[in-house]
């Protein structure tokens, strides 16, 4: 267990880094041990130690170009072999460069290529088993080398079986993953459906049947109005979420439907929102210094995000008889939105009504972009700061 979890990290490591760089890395980590120890054939066969280089720098090589470097390996070893048994002795030297041949073998199959590890185990155990003998034939000596390499060949294919598999295993728990949260999504979006979707339809019919029947009082038609305008525009926001809800890669992809907190222009949001304060009696204001339309998305959506929830939150909780402003700046590399506003002596939600789940899911949007975002109530006055980084 303590190995399958160490594979399994190395797993998660080596998917993150660029293909062919840990190939690289092991190669050149090969080739230290020539370079600090010199192998003792290297004052009469320098050639020979430049071969053995040239064995290693190939099979580091292979994440980049597999069949070329897995053959120029095994040339390599070939010529190694031809030179071992007929033109210089190398002395019994511990050669680095037999267990270069562990690069391609572990690489072709830990990416799947299982044919292509297949040719060069043979090719590499054969040639290996030929420098094993170091020109003795006979029948002892070949045996003896051929179950030396028989087994490092083995141990390094069984080795890239281990991490093909914990790799298999790893991407077909994500699937799952993923299928339990694209099947939590759907049931989410049909239960808006059937709750809230309905509720906010009724409410938005009820408002139209009430103007229908003349009202005459204008402080009623204009709350009616207000009712029936607020709830088509929840409607279209549910629409929205339930769209995003439901499709299908909700990771990503580029058939993305718009977030619900921008199918409305992030400068539209903030009028609308202002105007929401001043009929609801807020002496409101709003001091915009940043080109909102040149925001990334993401960061438009969040503070979009951001914007409603702190505005509700003054609308819910704040002293209409005292000021309240919004103000958002950019200086290029991030924007920071600041909403101040007086708290009322009594809320007109109640402890048990209100809950700060719109900030905290604002806050977590705003920290998901690597941006801060920060509540501060001194009296007499409420504080919400956003930043968000612009390059993200």
């Amino acid at each position: 267990m303590r190995a399958q979890g160490w594979l399994s990290a190395a797993t998660r490591f080596v998917g993150g880094l660029r293909p062919g760089t840990l190939e690289m890395v092991f190669a050149l980590l090969l080739m230290i041990p020539f370079i600090l120890v010199p192998p003792r054939y290297a004052s009469t066969a320098p050639w020979a130690l430049v071969l053995e280089l040239l064995i290693c720098l190939a099979a580091g090589f292979f994440g980049r170009w597999p069949v070329t470097s897995g053959c120029l390996v095994g040339l390599g070893l070939t010529a190694m072999a031809v030179l071992v048994t007929f033109v210089f002795d190398p002395s019994n030297d511990l050669r680095w460069s037999s267990f270069a041949v562990a690069i391609p073998l572990i690489s072709a199959g830990t990416h799947g290529r299982r044919t292509l590890q297949g040719l060069l185990a043979v090719w590499y155990w054969l040639v290996l088993t030929v420098i094993e003998m170091a020109g003795h034939f006979t029948a002892n000596d070949f045996i003896a080398a051929a179950t030396i390499w028989g087994v490092w060949v083995g141990l390094f294919i069984l080795v890239s079986v281990l991490i093909r598999r914990i790799a298999d295993e790893r991407r077909a728990l994500q699937a799952a993953r993923l299928a339990a949260v694209q099947s939590q999504r759907r049931t989410i979006a049909r239960d808006l459906h059937d709750t809230t979707a309905y509720a906010t339809t009724s409410i938005i019919l009820r408002a139209e049947q009430a103007k229908l029947r003349g009202v005459t009082d204008p402080d009623m038609l204009a709350d009616l109005d207000y009712i029936i305008a607020a709830g088509r525009r929840s409607m279209r926001d549910l629409r929205g979420m339930m769209e995003t809800l439901r499709r299908n890669e909700p990771d990503g992809g580029a058939d993305v439907p718009p977030s619900p907190w921008q199918i409305a222009p992030l400068d539209e949001i903030v009028d609308r929102r202002l105007a929401e304060l001043t009929d609801n009696g807020f002496r409101a204001s709003a001091h915009v210094e940043a080109d909102l339309d040149s925001l990334p998305e993401s960061v438009s959506e969040t503070l979009a995000k951001v914007v409603v929830e702190a505005t509700a939150n003054m609308v819910k909780h704040g002293d209409r008889s005292a000021p309240c402003s919004i103000m958002i700046e950019s200086d290029g590399d991030e924007v920071e939105a600041v909403f101040i506003n007086t708290p009322a002596t009594t809320s007109r939600l109640g402890r048990q009504q209100s809950t700060p789940l719109g900030l905290v899911g604002a806050r977590e949007r705003v920290e998901a972009l690597g941006g801060e975002c920060s509540v501060t109530s001194t009296s007499p006055t409420w504080v919400l700061r956003a930043r968000i980084p612009i390059g993200v």
